[in-house]
């Protein structure tokens, strides 16, 4: 993400070298897994996935998106509901922890783990939600 042209995604080659406009769409929290890149539109806040190439983009998630962390086959999120998750197509929405603020969403061993606003403590879950811990 080039913050200097407004948050465009861009690509280069490991040495730095080739560097190339990927997207004009705007871009935060951009992550690269399973040949597609993930990110949060900068302007509408909505989780959205493209092509590594910058083709074929599409909303994964309409609600307004804090954070995010995928897994193999799932999208850990925050809204404004509280932690949630669904499958990389958006189906199988669930809000598993209602009532929260996540963010620095990360997954470890089928937990999420996340802190909660400005609690100082590290709250963490099980990937369906159930049994909860606060570090």
């Amino acid at each position: 993400v080039n913050k200097t042209d407004g948050g465009s995604v861009y690509s280069r080659n490991h040495d730095g070298s080739a560097r190339r406009k990927v997207s004009d769409r705007k871009a935060r929290m951009l992550v690269a897994q399973g040949g597609s890149l993930w990110y949060i539109d900068a302007q509408t806040s909505q989780l959205c996935r493209m092509g590594t190439d910058g083709s074929t983009p599409i909303v994964v998630v309409e609600d307004k998106v804090g954070s995010f962390n995928l897994s193999d086959d799932q999208v850990f999120y925050s809204t404004d509901e509280g932690l949630c998750r669904c499958a990389f197509d958006g189906s199988f929405r669930a809000v598993l922890v209602p009532g929260v603020q996540p963010w620095h969403l990360f997954l470890h061993k089928g937990r999420v783990y996340f802190r909660n606003g400005e609690e100082k403590a590290i709250l963490s879950v099980a990937e369906d939600g159930s049994a909860p811990l606060k570090f």
